[in-house]
Order: structure tokens, then sequence, then C-alpha cells
């Protein structure tokens, strides 16, 4: 994207207010429910009926229960500090777009961040992870950039099938800075399914040029969530659930039926090279790209995991964090991880409900320890760094970091805009 020598799109300081359901989008509207009539006996079948389905809940989560796949993510904010003045250091982006920004990857030598979106409007009305599937709503999003240094957001002109855009990752030809291939999760409309979309785009143009579609099927791509690239035709992706229809069983007792998956599309193999993960969501990869990070949504832990040469993966370590997340960010020139999500898994709740709500918003910090400074075989620590008022930063699924911008970005997957805030954290 061309530079410019040009202020940056006016945006002003953030003013916290409250949403109002004038300005929230609104759902299609369903049918209207039928009420039904019933003497005694209906009302004597609801009741073993009800105590039939908590039976049937307790049976299901007795295994969950027995083997450690609770939820120990807390139901209260960590003791946490919330961000002093944030809202005055911070801007949205092109507000008048109202666009809701999943994921962002950032070019780690040229200052752009590569943004996958969709209308709020759009993305509140089909979301295939949330099972909201009005199809009328597919198939609106689009990539952005981001120009660190002049704050202005711009579309990338596409080929290829629409897309409803989730997990997104880059890989840079280390060859040529300039040349960068996206991996990006498309949510199609049924009968299709999730795919990673993969293609090419030349720093400074102002289009992007669809390569190919990666697209096994189920149940290897099955709701895939994160993808994180590892070579200009392979990656690894998370398949956040087994079963195809509603996520309620699956969700809400933490089933350990997640997975991740590697492909290579040049070979056209795939495998699934970890499994029995809750809820599993972000996928990222270390600088060096020996290890594998991997985020459960629900429980909050990290798994980090040893890349082998045959891409296989080995489990190395787990690290406890005190909040639900989401997509996960390796800083460039540190390596360390950033983590963004929720305080609560009520505020979840509300999200995954469909309301409009605001929510607060959790960043976790995850570095690595090396040589003597390892302990006991744990080089990974984490500091939970700040909770953000909703009124801020509302559900971040994102939070980048570029240090050598100083700038944090933050991005959405129910909420508009992306949100820059000056400091890196």
């Amino acid at each position: 994207m061309p530079r410019t020598n040009g202020t940056p799109p006016a945006a002003g300081p953030m003013k916290p207010k409250r949403a109002s359901a004038a300005t929230s989008p609104t759902s299609p509207s369903s049918p209207p429910l039928t009420s039904g009539s019933g003497g005694g006996s209906t009302a004597t079948a609801v009741v073993v009926a009800v105590f039939a389905v908590f039976a049937g809940l307790f049976a299901l989560s007795y295994p969950v229960l027995r083997t450690g796949h609770v939820l120990p993510a807390p139901l209260s904010p960590p003791s946490a500090p919330y961000l002093l003045n944030l809202d005055s250091s911070c801007r949205r982006l092109r507000p008048d777009l109202g666009l809701a920004c999943e994921d962002l990857a950032l070019h780690p030598t040229l200052g752009i961040v590569y943004a996958a979106c969709d209308s709020v409007v759009a993305r509140r009305n089909y979301f295939v992870p949330l099972k909201w599937l009005d199809d009328r709503a597919a198939g609106s999003g689009g990539i952005y950039v981001v120009d660190l240094a002049t704050e202005e957001l711009t579309k990338l002109e596409l080929d290829g099938p629409a897309l409803s855009t989730h997990g997104l990752s880059i890989h840079v030809d280390p060859a040529d800075a300039s040349r960068v291939r996206l991996f990006l999760i498309n949510h199609r409309p049924a009968p299709g399914n999730s795919t990673v979309e993969v293609y090419e785009h030349e720093v400074g143009q102002p289009a992007v040029r669809h390569l190919f579609t990666a697209d096994p099927g189920p149940p290897l791509f099955r709701d895939l969530n994160s993808v994180a690239a590892v070579g200009p035709a392979a990656f690894y992706a998370s398949s956040s659930r087994r079963f195809p229809g509603q996520p309620v069983l699956e969700v809400m007792l933490a089933r350990p039926w997640g997975k991740v998956v590697f492909w290579d599309a040049e070979a056209g193999v795939g495998r699934v090279v970890a499994e029995d993960l809750s809820y599993v969501n972000g996928v990222a990869v270390s600088r060096d790209g020996h290890s594998v990070y991997v985020a459960e949504t629900l429980t909050g832990r990290i798994f980090v995991y040893e890349r082998r040469r045959n891409n296989a993966l080995a489990l190395k370590e787990r690290i406890q964090m005190d909040h639900s997340m989401d997509n996960i960010f390796v800083e460039p020139e540190s390596g360390d991880l950033y983590l963004a999500g929720l305080p609560t898994l009520l505020d979840g709740l509300t999200l995954a409900g469909g309301k409009p709500d605001k929510v607060a918003s959790a960043v976790s910090k995850i570095t690595r320890a090396s040589g003597e400074a390892v302990f006991m075989g744990h080089e990974h620590k984490g500091t939970y760094l700040t909770n953000i008022p909703a009124e801020v930063v509302s559900g971040a699924t994102t939070a980048l970091v570029s240090r050598q911008f100083g700038k944090t970005l933050f991005g959405k997957v129910c909420d508009a805009d992306i949100i820059v805030c000056d400091g890196a954290l």
C-alpha cells in the first residue's frame, strides 16, 4: 500500500458511551413462536423430560470432571487493573464502515496490518461457529490493510470465492519481503464447509490474487477457527468442534473434542496433529518455527507443542491463564505472545447469545525464558496484563502489538471497528 504524506483519517479521541438499541444491528425477523395446550399429563411429561435431560447432562459431564477437563476460567473478573486513560489514547479506524474484524496479522518489517473483516450486521446474522446461519448475510467479507504510519485503512480488491471471514495468517517470502501470502478461513454457506483460502499480495498494490482453496471437507476441516501458516502452501488450523449442528453440549460441558490439523496443499495431504482439546481456538507459531501455541477458550489454557520435522506436534507445556482466550499474536521482535479474550465466561455467553450488549476485554502476555532462566522445565510465564472497559474495546478477539510503531491494535468478532491505541502493551 503506497505511503501517504497526509494525516491519519480523522477519528478523534474515543468517548465512552453506552450501546443503544437504536444503533445496534438487528437480526432478520424470526417466525413467531406458537404455543400449544395441554393438561396435567403434559406437565408431567415435561417434568420427566427435564429430569431426563439433566440426568443425561450429568452422565456426559462425569468424564469431564473425572479427567480434569473442567472450566478453571473464573466466572468473575480477575484482579487485573483497568488501563488508565486508555479511551483518550485510542481511536476507531473508519467507524463509517462498521466493520467487525475478528483477526489481524502484522507484516514483521513493513509496518502494515492485514485484517479479516465482515460488516457487523452480516457477522451478527451469519457466523458459523455460533450457528448464526442466515445465508442472506453470508459472503460479504473482505481483506483490509492498515498502514501503521498513517493509520489509513484500505480494502483490497480480490478475486476468488465470496468470503465470510474468520482466522487469518500470513507467510512472507523470505527472498522478497514485499511478497505476502494470506491464509484466510472462510465459512461457506451450506452445503459448503469451512475452507482456507490462500491469496498472494504484493505490498503496495491495491489487489490480492486468489491462488487456491484448501477444502478436504469434514471431518478433517469442521468449523475451522484459527490458522497459522508455516510455508507458502502449508498451515496448521484449529477445528473447534467434532459434530455438526448446535454446539450446546460440546461448549457448555467443555468436551475435549476439538483438534488441530496440519495441511500441505502442495502434497494434497493433511492429518490431525493434536486432539482432545476443549473448544480449541487460537493457533500460532513461534518466530523460529519450532513451537506451536494453541489456546482453549473455555479453560483458559495455552498448550505449547514442539513442532517435529514431519510437522507432527509433541506436547511440551501447559500454561494456565486467568481468562478465556481467542486469538494468539506473536510479537515479531520479542517473540512474546499476546492473548486477547474476555474477562469472564459470562461475557462469552452474552456474545454467544447474539446480544448487542457491550462486554469488557482482557489481555494477557506470555514470555519465554531460555538457559538458566528456565525453571523446572517451564519455559513460559504468563501475566494477566489488563482488563479494558467495554466502552473502549468490546469483546476483543485479537491484540496486535507493534513495538516498531509503538501501537496496539484490537480486533473484535461482533463489535464495530478496529481499535488502535498509542503504546505497545
